[in-house]
């Protein structure tokens, strides 16, 4: 009777094969192709209403300093809001008024942090968020 005394390894090798590999770079591929640019989306759309929420405060502010006439130096000063959230480098805010009309509050989206591709003011082919004096705010699909 002859016996075998070489040992049968069972191992089994647990690697990856560079086909599941491929795969799976792939999938990771495609999902940072979709998700990214939406997430980026979101982002802009927070400021914005960050943005929208800093108009609303500056007219209480301007409205609950009216004594016979209104007063914003203050609140502005080279475009940024001294006691608003926004960050100066998404929106910078400007305050228009003249004899005739009523005060107007403005938000100016930014190019180089690239709020002006926000899908809401690109829609309304604006690169700003407005309210006045009566309420009024433009673009009002952005303000919903």
């Amino acid at each position: 009777m002859l016996v075998n005394h070489c040992k049968l390894s069972k191992k089994s090798v647990k690697a990856m094969t560079l086909i599941e590999l491929l795969f799976v770079v792939a999938l990771v591929s495609l999902l940072a192709l979709f998700a990214y640019p939406n997430y980026q989306q979101q982002i802009r759309a927070a400021h914005r209403t960050a943005a929208i929420s800093d108009l609303t405060k500056l007219q209480l502010e301007i409205e609950h300093g009216y004594d016979q006439g209104y007063h914003w130096e203050s609140l502005i000063s080279n475009g940024k809001c001294l006691m608003c959230r926004s960050e100066p480098e998404r929106f910078i805010f400007e305050i228009q008024a003249s004899a005739d009309s009523p005060y107007v509050i403005k938000a100016i989206a930014q190019e180089q942090s690239q709020q002006t591709l926000d899908d809401c003011l690109i829609s309304n082919n604006t690169d700003y968020l407005s309210l006045d004096a009566n309420n009024r705010t433009f673009p009002q699909d952005c303000w919903q």
